[in-house]
């Protein structure tokens, strides 16, 4: 019973940071297809899952593909490791899975991001999986033609990890661990479509969007500013919230173009610093807006290296890039320490949450021919590579 009380907890804590982030919960029952933007027909839906299915049943390698509108706070690469590494895309004993994840163009730029496990990462290199995903994928993507990019893909990855590995689907496991696992798995996902339902952020996105793209066409000025304002409101913003949201995006618009050469020259905070102070901005807030996004711009930079080189970067050649942004070396190598351990935690084996996935474990098959389930969650890495449309 203490054991069981101890499990709830870990779980209870588990569910609560999963509901705030933008990782979706594992498919219940478990599919290796899953468009949460809505850019797959029924029938293209239908004939992707049977060919996964039956490579699955072939090899019992799981290559699973994500589609989704938005990334919330991660990078493309943070979000397919992380899918992998949540849901266990693999089977219970290797780390043979794949993610496609693609993050469709709207406000924003879209994403494709392959991600690899360890298993396979002999046979995908991270340089053939980016000519994937830049020369086969993106001039799809681009058209809006998401199914026949992916389709594409798997004409590419299929064949070459076919056979990699290849075990049984029902080997190992015991009946009565499984039984366990699938009940409180079955919980847990009540509980988090719940949580998720209550935390929604979706709102919050939609309203930061309208915001965002008003300042892109300079409308919130005036009777633009007002009509903005009661598209938002009905999104549940409130005036003073608008207005703080409004004049945060101003600023962040203003600022975003000395970012985008990597390089951010005296000429150009006094340029930005001129502007912003003429619009009504104080030199504190305009600091500390500079400050905050060259931050996260470097956090970008240094996460992306990580994980294109696998976590074996360069740290001189990294340094170069953040002292163009206006680091100090000390600066420079904290934030490196920091990032590379936040690398090394997202790539570990195990923890707190391991076993989740595989709670829908075999058997949800049946007869039918459906994906029997997912594997153990924790592990899941190895290398990969994306490309922006």
């Amino acid at each position: 019973m203490k054991k069981l009380f101890a499990f709830l907890i870990v779980v209870s804590a588990f569910i609560v940071s999963f509901a705030k982030d933008a990782i979706p919960a594992a498919p219940d029952p478990p599919r290796l297809v899953n468009d949460f933007a809505g850019v797959f027909s029924s029938e293209q839906k239908a004939v992707m899952e049977k060919r996964l299915v039956d490579f699955n049943d072939s090899t019992s390698n799981v290559v699973c593909v994500v589609v989704v509108s938005d990334l919330g706070d991660y990078s493309a690469s943070e979000f397919a490791f992380e899918v992998g590494n949540r849901w266990g895309v693999q089977n219970k004993k290797d780390n043979n899975g794949i993610v496609i994840l693609i993050k469709v163009r709207n406000e924003t730029a879209g994403d494709v991001f392959i991600a690899t496990g360890y298993a396979l990462e002999g046979v995908l290199p991270d340089a053939y999986v980016k000519k994937i995903t830049s020369e086969v994928m993106v001039p799809y993507l681009k058209d809006g033609k998401y199914y026949e990019a992916v389709s594409a893909a798997l004409d590419q990855i299929l064949p070459v990890v076919s056979g990699e590995i290849s075990v049984p689907r029902g080997a190992g496991g015991n009946g009565d661990e499984k039984e366990f696992t699938f009940v409180f798995s079955l919980i847990v996902i009540v509980v988090i479509v719940g949580l998720l339902g209550k935390f929604s952020y979706s709102r919050s996105k939609r309203r930061n969007a309208i915001i965002a793209k008003a300042v892109r066409e300079h409308r919130y000025e005036g009777d633009d500013k007002e009509q903005l304002f009661l598209q938002v409101k009905k999104l549940g913003m409130g005036r003073t919230q608008f207005e703080a949201k409004l004049k945060d995006e101003i600023l962040k618009q203003l600022i975003e173009p000395a970012l985008e050469d990597g390089v951010v020259t005296d000429e150009e905070r006094r340029a930005i610093f001129q502007q912003a102070v003429a619009m009504g901005y104080s030199h504190t807030s305009v600091e500390k807006k500079l400050k905050q996004m060259i931050n996260e711009e470097a956090k970008k930079i240094i996460d992306e290296e990580l994980e294109l080189h696998n976590g074996r970067i360069n740290d001189e050649n990294i340094k170069r890039k953040l002292l163009a942004l206006g680091f100090s070396v000390m600066a420079i190598t904290l934030l490196l320490n920091q990032r590379k351990s936040e690398y090394r935690s997202r790539h570990g084996y195990g923890g707190a949450v391991g076993g989740f996935g595989g709670g829908f474990g075999h058997g949800h098959g049946g007869s039918s021919g459906g994906f029997g389930g997912f594997g153990s969650t924790g592990g899941f890495g190895g290398g990969g590579a994306g490309s922006k449309f």
